[in-house]
């Protein structure tokens, strides 16, 4: 009979920190044992999270083939983001739906501890009347049934990828045709689905992984590499025998704008289309932060995610931009992101009289100058890259200034990010209003670490 392990990836080893890691191994194991799992598994430490918290345990969400954690091991320790691998028999679907009956105290239901753990992912019917040439290719591609005939000699199934499988693609099929070539990779769109993976956001869609009758990847490069990069298993559609003539037409579609995306998501983006873009062109950017602006690139899923947790900061940001009119060069989506951040951090009433003079261009105080120099400058700038860091360390600098009631000449952008997004927005809200209450500084009301997603 097998027998449960769960070993430590990325573990901490000072020794004031070895018996927190055994303690959440010993935890871990606890709880996998109590819900009837065995075999081999990984248990990666990411980083510690601040803020109070009496749970011991928290299944957050499934990121590929990996489980998102939040372990309490101690009484009075803090909590550990980790990263639980499970056996290549368990989906981290089927993995997160287990965990998730826990209790807050680390303990599994008796009726839990009962059941039989989740059942591997099986495969399709077998389904032996197809041609051998099909079959041969079949074979080919190392898949262990064959695909289902659908018409027009093409042939399909859905089918989870696993890494290995990805890259052996990319390296026997891919760009081995004489007389053509897939088109050149775009980094932008593979950081973007890495992105959509890793936060536990890949959808199954009718678009596939396609093949010619010579066994050429016609279709899917940039998906097979997203998920080879990030080691995860993605359940894809797969496609067999598309017509090589059936190349020219791909991907000639127009692409959907974040209005459109919305409307057919179920999100609500509001009435306006170009409010709607403005809006999500600044959430790209306050996802990012100035620690990773130089990854902007973020699918509408993403930033739907994050308006609906931070959607504090964007609706009130959204509402002071319709109320004093959007000003061309002024209103710019690393402006708009960098005060939806300093949300969290500042008196809104501040902020809110930040916002007017900077888009109205009236200033009655002498101390509060700094959104005046900040518009100036921002009319200098351009939309390149260099120019985007620069109007969001200005805008975060400015706010800064504003805040201290500190008259300025010159603006220097930050280098840092001086506002993180924090994990809990509720939370944040609440201990910045405390602490305004209070008489002290709002800059030291964030509520956890900040999130590095």
């Amino acid at each position: 009979m097998t027998t449960l392990n769960v070993q430590p990836l990325n573990a901490p080893t000072s020794p004031k920190k070895t018996r927190t890691v055994s303690q959440c191994l010993k935890l871990m194991s606890d709880i996998l044992k109590g819900c009837g799992f065995e075999g081999a598994w990984k248990l990666k430490f990411d980083k510690q999270v601040g803020g109070r918290c009496r749970k011991r345990f928290d299944a957050v969400e499934a990121n590929g083939k990996t489980v998102r954690l939040r372990i309490k091991p101690g009484d009075n320790s803090t909590r550990w983001l980790c990263h639980l691998v499970p056996p290549n028999t368990v989906t981290s679907r089927d993995l997160l739906k287990e965990l998730r009956n826990v209790r807050e105290d680390g303990t599994v239901p008796k009726d839990k501890a009962e059941k039989a753990p989740p059942t591997p992912v099986s495969a399709p019917p077998q389904m032996t009347s197809v041609p051998p040439e099909i079959g041969e290719m079949t074979k080919k591609l190392g898949l262990p049934h064959p695909p289902i005939h659908i018409g027009h000699d093409v042939y399909a199934w859905i089918y989870t990828i696993a890494p290995e499988m990805a890259h052996d693609w990319l390296d026997k099929f891919n760009n081995k045709a004489p007389d053509w070539k897939n088109r050149r990779k775009s980094s932008a769109t593979e950081t973007m689905l890495r992105g959509d993976i890793s936060r536990g956001l890949w959808r199954l869609t009718h678009q596939a992984i396609a093949f010619d009758p010579d066994l050429n990847l016609i279709d899917g490069q940039t998906r097979l590499e997203a998920g080879f990069s990030e080691w995860a298993h993605l359940e894809i559609p797969v496609m067999l025998n598309i017509p090589s003539e059936s190349r020219i037409a791909f991907d000639v579609g127009r692409k959907r704008t974040p209005k459109q995306a919305g409307d057919i998501g179920g999100v609500n983006l509001g009435p306006d289309s170009k409010v709607a873009a403005r809006g999500m062109a600044a959430l790209r950017i306050f996802i990012s932060g100035m620690t990773d602006l130089k990854s902007q690139s973020h699918s509408h899923q993403v930033k739907f995610v994050y308006r609906e947790k931070y959607h504090h900061a964007y609706d009130w940001v959204m509402e002071k931009l319709q109320t004093f009119g959007p000003v061309p060069r002024v209103s710019t989506a690393p402006v708009l992101a960098a005060i939806m951040r300093a949300y969290y951090h500042v008196d809104p009433e501040r902020l809110g009289q930040f916002m007017e003079i900077l888009l109205t261009n009236v200033c009655s105080r002498d101390e509060d100058n700094a959104p005046i120099v900040l518009g100036k400058q921002l009319q200098r700038l351009s939309t390149r890259h260099a120019d985007v860091v620069s109007s969001y360390g200005k805008t975060t600098r400015a706010i800064a200034a504003f805040e201290e009631e500190v008259p300025m000449t010159r603006l220097i952008a930050d280098k840092t990010e001086r506002f993180p997004l924090p994990d809990s927005p509720d939370e944040a809200i609440w201990r910045r209003e405390q602490l305004a209450a209070k008489g002290q500084p709002t800059d030291e009301s964030v509520a956890d670490e900040p999130n590095a997603e």
